[in-house]
């Protein structure tokens, strides 16, 4: 999450979102390797190698999604790229390990060790002051924190204890188009041609994925 909030700085939410959409197919591929139920076939790995080809398009063009930059800083994309490896990791681990954990525990234990990391680098790197945040942040802050955050790590880790870590990676198909078109209308970030041909090239891979057969 830290990772994803970075990147922002340097790429549009739209263009954030079609990275997440990556993330199926890097936990498909992560599966793979430490989950004997959840192996690739054929057409599995041709849909990873599809979606990951969209994110390669949209890497050589230095695309930003922004309207006010042209060419988006190789930061965004490298903290995006952690950030899905990183989610597929946990939703691996989660399968493998933590099947048998109640789920709110799961949650509880991975937000409360995050913050306990997170938040002591944050003020020896940025620093600690509250006196520029306004209202309207407070209330951003907690609703990304109990909505945005822990709400949705709840229901992603149940996802993946109930459906398998795969399964539960589909979720992604929808973060692009909430994103992108939040992203237009409020916030004047703009969605190129580029952008919708990685758009096409990472749900048609997903799209695969979800349609193989183990």
């Amino acid at each position: 999450m830290t990772s994803i909030v970075t990147a922002l700085q340097y790429l549009s939410s739209g263009l954030a979102a079609i990275f997440i959409t990556t993330s199926p197919a890097i936990t498909v591929l992560l599966a793979h390797f430490f989950l004997p139920d959840e192996a690739l076939n054929r057409r599995k790995a041709f849909g990873v190698a599809l979606a990951l080809g969209g994110t390669i398009v949209l890497a050589s063009s230095g695309e930003s999604g922004l309207a006010d930059v042209g060419k988006a800083n190789p930061l965004g994309y490298v903290l995006m790229l952690v950030a899905m490896t990183a989610g597929g990791a946990a939703a691996v681990y989660i399968r493998k390990y933590l099947n048998d954990y109640n789920s709110f525990d799961v949650a509880s234990v991975r937000m409360f060790v995050a913050a306990v990391v997170v938040m002591p680098l944050s003020a020896l790197t940025i620093g600690f002051d509250l006196h520029a945040v306004t209202p309207g942040g407070y209330v951003a802050l907690l609703y990304a924190a109990l909505v945005g955050t822990f709400a949705g790590l709840l229901l992603a880790v149940y996802n993946v204890k109930r459906f398998g870590a795969t399964a539960a990676a589909m979720t992604g198909y929808v973060v692009p188009i909430f994103a992108g078109l939040g992203g237009v209308f409020l916030l004047d970030e703009k969605i190129t041609a580029v952008m919708l041909v990685g758009v096409v090239l990472i749900v048609g891979g997903i799209m695969i994925i979800n349609r193989s057969k183990n």
